[in-house]
């Protein structure tokens, strides 16, 4: 009778001490609206190194009609445009343009791309003596 409660007793601490060392596996989910399709399009912005400026790169190969939208806090709407090219390349400059946040929407249906640029200039000051 000792032997089987010893047994036992052997086999209850074992199997303890192995499910001790498994992981323990939470999944917790805030976020509870469905996970948001693929856009049909693909956007590249790419920043140019020379000037205030960037390169909209953006590959459409169902040839839908995207509109594009740029616009600034203050100032409103800038580039109001639409295309339906299956490749749409364009070269922004904002050398001339004022300082702040803008935002670039693609929009095509339903699906929405949006991107937020930020343009701020640092003036640099040189003092020389000679």
């Amino acid at each position: 009778m000792q032997m089987k409660i010893i047994s036992f007793l052997v086999s209850l601490f074992l199997t303890i001490a192995v499910t001790a060392q498994q992981p323990v596996y939470t999944i917790t989910n805030n976020n509870l609206t469905p996970a948001a399709k693929e856009a049909s399009f693909s956007v590249s912005i790419i920043p140019d190194k020379v000037a205030t400026a960037f390169n909209l790169f953006v590959q459409n190969t169902e040839k839908k009609r995207i509109g594009l939208q740029i616009t600034h806090q203050e100032l409103g709407l800038l580039v109001d445009t639409s295309f339906t090219d299956e490749q749409f390349k364009c070269r922004y400059n904002f050398d001339q343009v004022q300082d702040g946040y803008y935002q670039l929407t693609l929009i095509s249906g339903k699906e929405r791309i949006v991107k937020k640029i930020e343009i701020n200039t640092v003036s640099m000051r040189q003092v020389v003596i000679q």
